[in-house]
Protein backbone atom coordinates (compact mmCIF):
# COMPACT_ATOMS: atom_id res chain seq x y z
CA UNK A 1 0.00 0.00 0.00
CA UNK A 2 1.60 3.39 -0.84
CA UNK A 3 2.64 6.01 1.90
CA UNK A 4 1.02 9.19 2.97
CA UNK A 5 2.60 11.83 0.32
CA UNK A 6 3.67 14.80 2.60
CA UNK A 7 6.24 16.60 0.22
CA UNK A 8 5.10 15.34 -3.74
CA UNK A 9 8.68 17.32 -4.50
CA UNK A 10 10.44 14.80 -2.00
CA UNK A 11 8.76 11.83 -3.45
CA UNK A 12 9.56 12.70 -6.94
CA UNK A 13 13.07 13.19 -5.92
CA UNK A 14 13.52 9.35 -4.91
CA UNK A 15 11.69 8.31 -8.48
CA UNK A 16 14.29 10.28 -10.12
CA UNK A 17 17.03 8.81 -8.30
CA UNK A 18 15.83 5.34 -8.72
CA UNK A 19 15.21 6.23 -12.82
CA UNK A 20 19.38 7.12 -12.52
CA UNK A 21 19.68 3.97 -10.81
CA UNK A 22 17.70 1.64 -13.01
CA UNK A 23 19.85 3.25 -15.75
CA UNK A 24 23.10 2.77 -14.70
CA UNK A 25 22.66 -0.75 -12.59
CA UNK A 26 19.57 -2.44 -13.67
CA UNK A 27 16.71 -3.26 -11.51
CA UNK A 28 18.74 -5.79 -9.66
CA UNK A 29 21.64 -3.46 -8.57
CA UNK A 30 19.13 0.02 -7.75
CA UNK A 31 19.10 -1.13 -4.22
CA UNK A 32 16.73 0.86 -1.92
CA UNK A 33 20.23 1.95 -0.22
CA UNK A 34 21.44 2.91 -3.83
CA UNK A 35 18.41 4.83 -4.37
CA UNK A 36 18.19 6.19 -1.44
CA UNK A 37 21.81 7.54 -1.72
CA UNK A 38 21.20 8.92 -5.45
CA UNK A 39 18.69 10.79 -3.81
CA UNK A 40 20.62 12.46 -1.27
CA UNK A 41 18.65 10.97 1.72
CA UNK A 42 18.45 7.41 4.25
CA UNK A 43 16.49 4.81 3.38
CA UNK A 44 14.04 5.62 6.14
CA UNK A 45 13.48 8.39 4.14
CA UNK A 46 12.63 6.18 1.26
CA UNK A 47 10.72 4.11 3.20
CA UNK A 48 8.21 6.77 4.26
CA UNK A 49 7.34 7.59 0.52
CA UNK A 50 7.18 3.76 -0.16
CA UNK A 51 6.65 0.76 0.98
CA UNK A 52 9.47 -1.57 -0.89
CA UNK A 53 11.66 -1.51 -3.64
CA UNK A 54 8.70 -3.15 -5.94
CA UNK A 55 6.56 0.43 -5.03
CA UNK A 56 9.68 2.49 -6.02
CA UNK A 57 9.80 0.53 -9.15
CA UNK A 58 6.44 0.64 -10.87
CA UNK A 59 6.45 4.32 -9.86
CA UNK A 60 10.03 4.97 -11.69
CA UNK A 61 8.23 2.99 -14.13
CA UNK A 62 5.37 4.78 -14.56
CA UNK A 63 6.63 8.08 -14.15
CA UNK A 64 9.02 7.27 -17.29
CA UNK A 65 6.19 6.25 -19.54
CA UNK A 66 4.37 9.07 -18.33
CA UNK A 67 7.65 11.22 -19.42
CA UNK A 68 7.47 9.58 -23.12
CA UNK A 69 3.58 9.44 -23.38
CA UNK A 70 3.70 13.42 -22.50
CA UNK A 71 6.02 14.34 -25.46
CA UNK A 72 4.13 11.97 -27.72
CA UNK A 73 0.61 13.54 -27.11
CA UNK A 74 2.08 17.12 -27.50
CA UNK A 75 2.99 16.27 -30.78
CA UNK A 76 -0.48 14.20 -31.59
CA UNK A 77 -2.72 17.42 -30.10
CA UNK A 78 -1.01 19.74 -33.04
CA UNK A 79 -3.30 20.22 -36.04
CA UNK A 80 -0.89 19.12 -38.57
CA UNK A 81 -2.09 16.56 -41.12
CA UNK A 82 -2.33 13.03 -39.23
CA UNK A 83 0.69 11.23 -41.29
CA UNK A 84 3.07 14.23 -40.69
CA UNK A 85 2.18 13.67 -36.37
CA UNK A 86 2.84 10.17 -36.92
CA UNK A 87 6.45 10.89 -37.82
CA UNK A 88 6.88 13.38 -34.98
CA UNK A 89 5.33 11.06 -33.05
CA UNK A 90 7.92 8.41 -33.50
CA UNK A 91 10.49 10.21 -33.22
CA UNK A 92 9.69 11.58 -30.05
CA UNK A 93 10.48 7.75 -29.01
CA UNK A 94 14.20 8.05 -30.55
CA UNK A 95 17.06 7.18 -28.17
CA UNK A 96 18.60 10.60 -29.35
CA UNK A 97 19.50 12.89 -26.36
CA UNK A 98 20.64 11.81 -22.86
CA UNK A 99 17.28 12.26 -21.50
CA UNK A 100 15.69 9.42 -23.61
CA UNK A 101 18.81 7.44 -23.89
CA UNK A 102 18.32 7.23 -20.07
CA UNK A 103 14.63 6.41 -20.66
CA UNK A 104 15.44 3.28 -22.97
CA UNK A 105 17.96 2.17 -20.64
CA UNK A 106 14.90 2.03 -17.93
CA UNK A 107 12.95 -0.20 -20.38
CA UNK A 108 15.52 -2.38 -21.37
CA UNK A 109 16.51 -2.65 -17.37
CA UNK A 110 12.97 -4.01 -16.97
CA UNK A 111 12.16 -5.95 -20.03
CA UNK A 112 15.79 -7.86 -19.12
CA UNK A 113 14.19 -8.43 -15.44
CA UNK A 114 10.49 -8.13 -14.91
CA UNK A 115 8.83 -11.62 -14.88
CA UNK A 116 5.72 -12.43 -17.22
CA UNK A 117 2.25 -11.45 -15.45
CA UNK A 118 4.76 -9.81 -12.61
CA UNK A 119 2.99 -6.09 -11.64
CA UNK A 120 6.39 -4.37 -13.11
CA UNK A 121 5.89 -6.45 -16.21
CA UNK A 122 2.21 -5.17 -16.65
CA UNK A 123 3.34 -1.70 -15.67
CA UNK A 124 5.94 -2.08 -18.93
CA UNK A 125 3.46 -3.89 -21.18
CA UNK A 126 0.73 -0.96 -20.60
CA UNK A 127 3.05 2.04 -21.11
CA UNK A 128 3.95 0.26 -24.32
CA UNK A 129 0.14 -0.56 -25.50
CA UNK A 130 -0.67 3.32 -24.91
CA UNK A 131 2.17 4.09 -27.85
CA UNK A 132 0.86 1.45 -29.68
CA UNK A 133 -2.92 2.95 -29.52
CA UNK A 134 -1.61 6.47 -30.06
CA UNK A 135 0.12 5.44 -33.36
CA UNK A 136 -3.01 3.13 -34.50
CA UNK A 137 -5.02 6.27 -33.74
CA UNK A 138 -2.86 8.50 -35.95
CA UNK A 139 -2.84 5.62 -38.70
CA UNK A 140 -6.69 6.06 -38.84
CA UNK A 141 -6.70 9.37 -38.48
CA UNK A 142 -4.82 9.18 -41.75
CA UNK A 143 -6.97 7.22 -43.18
CA UNK A 144 -10.18 9.35 -42.52
CA UNK A 145 -8.19 12.46 -44.10
CA UNK A 146 -7.58 10.25 -47.23
CA UNK A 147 -4.00 10.32 -47.16
CA UNK A 148 -3.88 6.81 -46.26
CA UNK A 149 -5.35 4.18 -48.41
CA UNK A 150 -8.22 2.44 -46.84
CA UNK A 151 -6.64 -1.15 -47.83
CA UNK A 152 -4.10 -0.44 -44.98
CA UNK A 153 -3.68 -2.51 -41.61
CA UNK A 154 -3.36 0.35 -39.03
CA UNK A 155 -3.47 -2.19 -35.96
CA UNK A 156 -0.36 -4.30 -37.93
CA UNK A 157 1.33 -1.05 -38.66
CA UNK A 158 0.85 0.40 -35.37
CA UNK A 159 2.32 -3.00 -34.32
CA UNK A 160 5.55 -2.93 -36.19
CA UNK A 161 6.30 0.25 -35.72
CA UNK A 162 6.34 -0.47 -32.40
CA UNK A 163 8.58 -2.85 -32.82
CA UNK A 164 10.57 -1.04 -35.19
CA UNK A 165 11.25 1.61 -32.25
CA UNK A 166 12.29 -1.29 -29.63
CA UNK A 167 14.53 -2.42 -31.23
CA UNK A 168 16.01 0.81 -32.28
CA UNK A 169 16.15 1.58 -28.39
CA UNK A 170 18.17 -1.37 -27.45
CA UNK A 171 20.66 -1.18 -30.62
CA UNK A 172 21.07 2.35 -28.51
CA UNK A 173 22.25 0.83 -25.65
CA UNK A 174 25.50 -0.61 -27.20
CA UNK A 175 26.27 2.28 -29.84
CA UNK A 176 27.79 5.44 -29.69
CA UNK A 177 25.83 8.27 -29.48
CA UNK A 178 26.21 9.64 -32.94
CA UNK A 179 26.26 6.24 -34.44
CA UNK A 180 22.89 5.79 -32.55
CA UNK A 181 21.26 8.52 -33.85
CA UNK A 182 22.43 7.88 -37.78
CA UNK A 183 21.01 4.35 -37.51
CA UNK A 184 17.85 5.85 -35.75
CA UNK A 185 16.68 8.42 -38.24
CA UNK A 186 17.95 6.14 -41.03
CA UNK A 187 15.82 2.83 -39.89
CA UNK A 188 12.46 4.58 -39.15
CA UNK A 189 13.06 6.73 -42.36
CA UNK A 190 12.89 3.66 -43.86
CA UNK A 191 10.21 2.10 -42.16
CA UNK A 192 8.09 5.06 -42.42
CA UNK A 193 8.61 5.27 -46.35
CA UNK A 194 5.84 3.49 -47.04
CA UNK A 195 3.54 5.90 -46.10
CA UNK A 196 4.58 8.02 -49.29
CA UNK A 197 5.42 11.69 -49.47
CA UNK A 198 5.49 12.64 -45.85
CA UNK A 199 7.82 15.05 -44.37
CA UNK A 200 11.00 13.37 -43.54
CA UNK A 201 12.54 12.59 -39.66
CA UNK A 202 14.79 15.30 -38.95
Amino acid sequence: MARTVRDPSARERIIDAARRAVAARGISGASMRVIAAEAGVTTGFVTHYFAGKQEVMEAMLDATNAAAARRVAGVIATDRPALERLHRAAEEMLPIDPERREEWRVWAAVWSDASVGDTLANHYRDGWLGLRQMLAGLLAEAQEEEQLDDEVDVEYRADRLVTVLAGIGLLAGVERPERARQLADQMLAEELAWLGDTPPVR
